[in-house]
């Protein structure tokens, strides 16, 4: 039995030219911010944090403290955790938003493009080619890809310029570990 003749696989489109807008900025840094907040030490941190406080609550139910003391640790911990609240949705993206007006970089339709050795960043500024060794990690979620250069600068690259196939075949070449 003979195998059928296929045709070679088309070559794919491995080049992106978009126009950033200030949602994908903002879009890009609550994704960064996201994968913080899930880092190891600050998970330990706020479960320690918790943990603490429920200990207190359930400690002063049979004997109250100082009226003063517990205001102090309630207001701490409440203050403590509608301030990341407020900073995620409304503080950042409002910074992050006035950040994308200033930077003219972003003002300038941009071209990413992609291979087995890395991508290459250009817009009328200037060209970046960045190998794969040379990215720190690399995240991504349903609107954003981030290509990181350390642990806080990154190159953005929003999902919707891509098609499925492309989504695929990048993730095929890249080969920096990825931030869980």
């Amino acid at each position: 039995m003979t195998e059928p003749i296929t045709a070679p696989p088309q070559a794919q489109n491995r080049s992106v030219t978009f126009q950033l807008d200030p949602e994908d900025y903002v879009t890009a840094n609550k994704l960064h911010v996201r994968k913080q907040y899930r880092r190891p030490l600050f998970l330990v941190f706020s479960i320690c944090v918790t943990l603490a406080y429920l200990g207190f609550v359930i400690m002063t139910r049979h004997r109250p403290p100082p009226e003063l003391i517990g205001i102090i640790v309630h207001g701490a911990f409440w203050v403590g955790a509608a301030s990341m609240f407020v900073a995620y949705f409304f503080t950042m993206p409002r910074q992050t938003r006035k950040v994308f007006r200033e930077q003219k970089g972003f003002q300038y339709p941009l071209t990413l493009s992609w291979s087995e050795d890395g991508i290459d960043v250009q817009n009328q500024q200037g060209r970046a080619a960045l190998p794969w060794g040379d990215l720190f990690r690399w995240a991504e979620d349903r609107h954003m890809i981030l290509f990181y250069h350390s642990s806080r600068i990154f190159h953005m690259l929003p999902r919707r310029v891509l098609n499925d196939a492309q989504v695929d075949d990048l993730h095929r070449c890249i080969k920096t570990p990825k931030i869980k």
